[in-house]
């Protein structure tokens, strides 16, 4: 089971161990049609950590280097497995310069691969923290999958192939099917399909917020990302047949799509980024066909931008 990193881009001196960025993400979550995450205060001192490593240090990204009192881990798992979070299976998303969570959690989402972040099936936990003044702040966003936490907790087999680097202890084998099946029963609260924008939103942002590392670095310009997520727990062998976005007068927007192709999207998910700002005010209607092991998936909704 692949996992991966997220980064973003911003600045620092104020310790938030709060509940606002969970509730934020939640909500996001919800209305798309996702199980809620369980604030972790465990993720939140790795959050806080990381942030205060940034801040303090003037780096940036998802790695830390032992370089004085600040260190707390080298990857994000590292962080999640010293904070004694029981598994190093997860995601963390950074922004810099925002002023608050809304802000912060808005800038993410307008991005390709920070928003499929916070759209994980695999997850379940989250902590946030931030670091910094009004004018500027650091906040972090790590969020974890329980899958592994009572498969590390057992003997490792003796027999049989053997799944490493998930447990606290990374030299600690587990059993990869019994991993996959607990990661699909995490994956099984959420809609088979979450689409964003959803169905009915308004005030959609009119572009795209460019990300580090950029999926299409060459698009300055580029209108605000739409995705959609099949469920890889449900849904195998998928192969896109259509996705399109259409003006109010039926004229098809033009577009790049991102799929599984790219090592950075999560398994079934998939991202249509307009080649230019979508225009204010307007109703948007999105077209979505794909060929599954379990038939085909259709969708087709509407969205309204601020």
């Amino acid at each position: 089971m692949r996992y991966f990193l997220i980064l973003s881009f911003v600045i620092l001196t104020l310790f938030a161990y709060d509940t606002d960025g969970a509730r934020l993400v939640n909500r996001i979550r919800t209305q798309a049609g996702m199980v809620p995450l369980r604030l972790d205060p465990r993720l939140s001192r790795a959050a806080y950590a990381h942030a205060r490593y940034l801040g303090r240090t003037g780096s940036r990204g998802h790695i830390e280097r032992r370089r004085g009192a600040f260190f707390f881990g080298r990857t994000p798992f590292d962080r999640f497995a010293r904070a004694r979070f029981p598994g190093r299976a997860g995601v963390e998303n950074i922004s810099y310069g925002e002023r608050s969570y809304p802000e912060s959690i808005r800038t993410l989402m307008g991005t390709v691969y920070h928003r499929l972040a916070f759209l994980d099936y695999r997850i379940d936990r989250i902590g946030t923290s931030a670091y910094g003044n009004r004018k500027g702040r650091i906040f972090v966003y790590d969020m974890a999958s329980t899958a592994p936490a009572v498969p590390c907790t057992r003997p490792s087999p003796k027999n049989g192939r053997l799944l490493y680097g998930v447990c606290p202890d990374p030299s600690k084998g587990i059993d990869p099917a019994v991993f996959t099946r607990r990661l699909a029963a995490i994956a099984s609260r959420s809609a088979s399909v979450v689409v964003y924008p959803y169905g009915g939103m308004r005030g959609v942002p009119t572009r795209r917020v460019r990300e580090t590392p950029d999926p299409l670095p060459w698009a300055y310009r580029s209108g605000y990302p739409v995705t959609v997520s099949l469920n890889p727990y449900i849904f195998t062998n998928i192969k896109l047949r259509e996705f399109a976005l259409f003006a109010p007068d039926g004229k098809r927007i033009a577009a790049r799509v991102l799929g599984p192709g790219n090592r950075r999207m999560p398994p079934g998910s998939f991202a249509l980024v307009p080649t230019r700002p979508l225009m204010r005010h307007t109703r948007y209607r999105v077209r979505f066909r794909a060929s599954t092991s379990r038939g085909s998936v259709v969708r087709s909704w509407e969205f309204v931008t601020r």
